[in-house]
């Protein structure tokens, strides 16, 4: 029997048609490969069998051929069988293309679709998963959504499919297109089923998913666990959500984050009928399990919720437990959490359905705000949205005022708009591997089919050098070229291939007369600081010389990448000088590349003298104030700046005050980000004084930074200069519910409350005491009066100060010793205690040359050597 072979006997016997068609007859209305398992089906004469058993079954409602290997020909075979059976409900074609080419299966997929097309079948399920065939075999998806067999499809599942952002583009513009069709049709969408994990749609892919769900508006069940999907897409499907009946979500294993499961906990409230949430091992965090909390109050049927493995403390545990329906509800999962051993014992006597939580890793004493950053080091922060629908999805959050997708404005008069059809090669998201000429021909050949080559765009695909070199020969001559588009060019290719193919074209772009370039996108190629080696030539040549847009998003350049950049425009520079052309650099967009405090001064150094940006964005890059010093020294020179978007990077209040002199000089600024800075309220009250400066700001975002209350009323009423402004955003401070309100009837007051962003995910009053509020101290005032007063208003280089004044260790400790005798330790709030700590410990570890060890449980030290000094900081300080 066929049952008891190995897989290799059972392949070697039924490839020479041992098997008989009735043998795949399962029932009346069934046909089903099973026993066909891991058998190649390459030829028609190969399918021959399940041919026969399809034209056999009268009315055949499921076709099963999981777990087949399925090539072109084959598919054509059961594609022509199946176009005879309008009663064809039930595809269920799972992980069958096994040990197939990439490049067998668009094709084959394509046949089945034609078989579909001509049945005059209107499926109830289509099942793809298991396949593996990632952006490719997408492409062979979309034309099955797109014919008339899947108008009243019910069921779509693409689990473990590999798909990647790419593919999740191509699907999500399946599903538009098959909304389309639909109304056409003068039907109503099914849809109800969605399941696709395990595929790395990450923020474009889900994002792009999430419009075709939204136009459909039929989904009810969802399920994307394990895709990489950060806050920004989980905001895009939760927007999806509320206008769909869902009863499961399912993200199980996302970087949701608190933003994400705040942007989830909105849509919840506008879902009424949701009975399953699973967000397991998303990093909600105590906040997020909070908003959701608040949200689950308005789902009157759920009954499972999955919360585990979220670094969810107790408090936010308690708030859901009281917010569920605990008499209806199946299953509570909040296992593997942060609670704590009393923790545990408190859920547990509030709800058997929490079960045993054994798995709990104890409570997190870290703060949230400490944790914080993973929120915002998503993986996938593509500022370069591929499409428009796209970029308007992920504008949310902190980020919903940064106009990310738009290209710089035509400035002289021979730059002509990119993307032009006629003038434009666009391969887009095609996902191809051009590893040689031979894979390069396509693009090669819509090359020369132009007359005029404005634009060239081969981002999402992959590029070898031998591919690179066949496609730059084609360049060659065409000195029309504005506007290269190379973004996420190199996945998967070596970092020494890299330099190699970027210099081929750069040798091609520059021969003879050579083209002018306008924009230069390079952008989500992570090539590092090797790859900034092959562009910094290519900065320096004559095609760059009316260069206006340069996009290095996201390309990991660090600081030496970055120096190499600077690098390059630093000789860009010299040329254009030595040539007599004014440069017009406008747009610079660098974020997520670690450029630090060293790489944002040598680029800030070469905007100073270009003087001619007009929209910079560097967000994401790790920039101290001593940076933002650098860069603002910069900028200050380039008065017809327009966008300053420096969002996620640590400002502080020093950082905001070097900021005034781009405030004085740039007077055209309209769009200003300092987002997620820590810019805290000191810099807030620095940003309102200079608001009234810059009549033509539309947008203000200076959200999680931290602000209290009084802070940010004073930024609210500074905006009743601002004629033009369109929204603020204060979201994500410590205003409290109180100072909410006022700052809301502040801007009511001025008939601007509409402008201003929801203050919905406030994080409260601060624990302890701002040093905001406390005076400002001179070293002189401190040496002269110690006091916890004059050292936390000495502010953040408190330390560098004083060791500049006490050169002595004996100094040192005596200063020690009077600013501790003048503290009450069990009067201190924590922060402050802390503070003088590490403060103390790190002054005095750098001015003795012998070992100290802090105890920070008795603020007493242990010195080897030096009793002295021992005793008396012992002796004086014990009750510290």
């Amino acid at each position: 029997m066929v049952n008891g072979l190995d897989n290799n006997e059972r392949e070697t016997n039924l490839t020479n048609n041992t098997v008989q068609a009735s043998e795949l007859i399962r029932d009346s209305q069934t046909v089903s490969c099973e026993i066909l398992a891991n058998v190649k089906i390459t030829t028609r004469e190969d399918a021959a069998a399940i041919v026969k058993a399809i034209e056999s079954v009268d009315e055949l409602v499921t076709l099963n051929i999981d777990g087949i290997s399925l090539g072109i020909d084959g598919a054509e075979a059961i594609a022509d069988a199946i176009s005879k059976t309008p009663s064809l409900k039930n595809c269920e074609w799972g992980n069958c293309f096994k040990a197939r080419m990439l490049e067998e299966i668009p094709p084959a997929l394509k046949n089945l679709a034609k078989g579909l097309d001509k049945s005059g079948a209107r499926i109830k399920k289509l099942d793809l998963s298991d396949n593996a065939f990632g952006p490719n075999g997408a492409k062979g998806v979309k034309p099955i959504l797109e014919t008339d067999a899947c108008l009243e499809m019910e069921e779509l599942l693409l689990n473990n499919c590999g798909l990647g952002e790419s593919g999740g583009e191509i699907i999500g513009a399946g599903l538009e297109i098959l909304n389309d069709n639909i109304r056409k049709a003068g039907l109503t969408p099914k849809l109800k089923i969605f399941i696709a994990g395990r595929n790395r749609q990450e923020v474009k892919g889900s994002a792009a998913l999430a419009v075709g769900f939204k136009k459909l508006g039929s989904l009810e069940e969802v399920t994307m666990h394990q895709n990489g999907i950060t806050w920004k897409g989980a905001a895009a499907l939760a927007e999806a959500f509320k206008h769909c009946p869902m009863r499961l979500i399912n993200l199980n294993d996302n970087i949701l984050t608190q933003k994400g499961a705040h942007a989830v906990a909105l849509a919840l409230r506008s879902i009424p009928t949701l009975e399953i949430l699973d967000l397991g091992d998303c990093l909600l965090r105590d906040k997020g399990a909070q908003s959701l909390a608040a949200g689950l109050k308005s789902c009157e049927n759920i009954h499972t919720v999955n919360f585990s493995y979220s670094a969810v403390r107790i408090e936010g545990a308690l708030q859901v437990i009281k917010a569920l329906p605990l008499a209806q509800m199946e299953k509570l999962d909040l296992d593997g959490n942060c609670f704590g051993d009393e923790g545990c014992e408190q859920l547990q006597a509030m709800s058997d359905l929490v079960g045993d939580l054994q798995n709990d890793e104890g409570d997190e004493d870290e703060s949230e705000n400490e944790n914080a950053v993973t929120d915002s080091e998503d993986e996938d922060e593509h500022y370069q949205g591929s499409s428009v629908d796209i970029v308007k999805e992920l504008q949310v959050g902190c980020m919903k005022n940064v106009n990310l997708g738009q290209e710089a404005s035509p400035v002289d008069e021979e730059c002509e708009p990119m993307l032009e059809q006629n003038t434009t090669v666009d391969f887009h998201g095609k996902g191809l591997k051009v590893n040689d000429e031979t894979d390069a021909q396509p693009i090669i050949d819509a090359i020369n089919q132009k007359d005029r080559l404005i634009t060239l765009r081969l981002s999402g695909n992959t590029l070898a050098p031998d591919g690179a070199k066949a496609i730059a020969l084609a360049l060659k001559g065409r000195n029309e070229l504005q506007h290269l588009l190379l973004a996420d060019i190199f996945t998967g290719r070596l970092k020494d291939e890299i330099p190699v193919a970027i210099q081929h074209l750069n040798d091609a772009l520059n021969l003879g007369e050579g083209c002018r370039l306008r924009t230069l996108d390079l952008s989500d190629n992570a090539f590092g600081p090797n790859g900034a080696k092959a562009v910094e030539p290519w900065l320096r040549t004559k095609c760059c010389l009316k260069l206006q847009t340069l996009l290095l998003n996201n390309n990991g350049l660090g600081v030496f990448g970055a120096k190499m950049i600077a690098n390059g425009l630093s000789d860009l520079i010299k040329l254009s000088q030595k040539v007599n052309v004014k440069l017009m650099l406008r747009k610079f967009i660098a974020g997520r590349n670690r450029l630090e405090i060293e790489g944002t001064a040598a680029l800030a150094e070469q905007f100073g003298k270009m003087g001619t940006l007009e929209d910079y964005q560097s967000p994401q890059n790790g920039i101290q104030a001593k940076g933002i010093e650098a860069l603002a020294k910069g900028l200050s020179k380039n008065k017809g700046l327009k966008i300053l978007n420096i969002n996620d990077n640590i400002v502080t209040e020093r950082g905001v005050a070097s900021l005034v002199p781009v405030f004085k000089n740039c007077k055209n600024l309209e769009r200003l980000d300092l987002g997620d800075c820590l810019i805290r309220s000191k810099g807030a009250k620095i940003v309102a004084e200079n608001l009234q400066g810059l009549p033509n700001l539309r947008q203000v975002n200076l959200s999680y930074n931290e602000i209290n209350a009084i802070a940010g009323i004073a930024v609210a009423n500074a905006t009743g200069s601002l004629k033009l402004l369109e929204n603020l955003n204060l979201n994500g401070n410590q205003f409290g519910e109180v100072g909410c309100e006022e700052v809301l009837e502040a801007m009511k007051a001025l008939k601007s409350e509409h402008k201003l962003v929801e203050l919905d995910e406030d994080n409260g009053e601060p624990d302890e005491e701002d040093e905001d509020d406390i005076a400002s101290a001179t070293v002189e005032e401190f040496v002269e009066s110690p006091s916890l007063e004059t050292f936390l208003g000495l502010g953040e280089d408190r330390v560098e100060l004083l060791q500049k004044v006490t050169g002595q260790a004996t100094e040192a400790a005596e200063l020690a010793v009077k600013l501790m005798s003048s503290c009450n330790r069990n009067m201190l709030q924590e922060a402050n205690v802390i503070s003088v700590e590490k403060a103390l410990d790190m002054l005095l570890r750098s001015l003795f040359s012998i070992q100290l060890i802090l105890n920070t449980c008795d603020f007493m030290y242990k010195v080897e050597e030096n009793q002295s000094i021992q005793e008396v900081i012992i002796n004086r300080c014990v009750d510290f």
